[in-house]
């Protein structure tokens, strides 16, 4: 899938306590804006405490909206610190419009590697996976400052002056003015090779959790589904996806 960075596994985690929705506008990078109304102003202002080779989560830094999570590493010698700001995207959005839902996670699948590449060089994030695979990735951007006089204030300018926010704008297709990184996702990928779908009487098997198989030719596969059911070719691992009323997933493969 993609390409997981340490710090990012560790930041996904903290990014999880938000719920992150998105908005139609440009945001502020103001700190005095964004902390307006939250912590006091004695918490934004104090010297953090944080020794050498620790590390800290400050996601009552973050919005929920355009930053999940916001996590700080100082390093061994105690010099500097990376703030980490993290952000839950949901890739599957961004694979092309006319791919089924099976088709859309090998299309990722395939360009896993071009895809940590486009946010990487993009917008300087690594990626993480989460959970619910392509539907939960968590980007991160790293911006290093000096330990000496860091602030909750200078936390948050430096976690929205990194390049989460233009990943936020750009994620969020309706932003006015900003790139659609649908679009630009996409032309930084490749098509996976497609399988035609092969004659009407060519048999697929699939074997059941309990042992059993089931064979179906693909004019059978082609008919028109039960209510409740669906039928999908995905052209790209030449495999037919039946999804139950339940849910589950069921795959036919051809048959030697």
């Amino acid at each position: 899938m993609t390409t997981i960075s340490p710090n990012a596994k560790n930041n996904r985690e903290s990014a999880r306590q938000t719920d992150g929705k998105f908005g139609a506008q440009i945001h502020n990078p103001d700190p005095a804006v964004r902390l307006e109304g939250g912590p006091s102003a004695d918490y934004r202002h104090r010297q953090i405490e944080l020794g050498p080779g620790e590390q800290e989560d400050f996601s009552e830094l973050a919005d929920g909206e355009v930053i999940d999570g916001i996590v700080v590493n100082r390093d061994e010698d105690g010099q500097m610190v990376l703030i980490d700001a993290t952000k839950r995207i949901n890739l599957v959005e961004l694979a092309p419009d006319n791919l089924t839902y099976s088709e859309k996670l090998e299309w990722l699948s395939f360009n896993g590697q071009r895809t940590s590449a486009f946010f990487r060089e993009r917008y300087s994030a690594t990626l993480a996976d989460g959970e619910d695979g392509f539907e939960e990735v968590y980007a991160t951007t790293s911006t290093e400052v000096p330990f000496d006089g860091l602030t909750p204030t200078l936390i948050a300018d430096s976690a929205w002056n990194s390049g989460i926010t233009r990943i936020h704008n750009e994620y969020d297709s309706g932003t006015f003015g900003s790139e659609n990184m649908d679009r630009l996702l996409r032309e930084a990928c490749v098509e996976p090779p497609v399988h035609p779908m092969p004659a009407p009487n060519t048999r697929f098997i699939n074997s059941m959790p309990d042992g059993t198989t089931m064979h179906n030719t693909v004019a059978e596969l082609s008919r028109e589904p039960r209510p409740g059911w669906k039928r999908e070719w995905n052209r790209y691992t030449g495999q037919f996806v039946v999804t139950t009323p339940e849910h589950e997933r069921w795959y036919f493969t051809q048959a030697s």
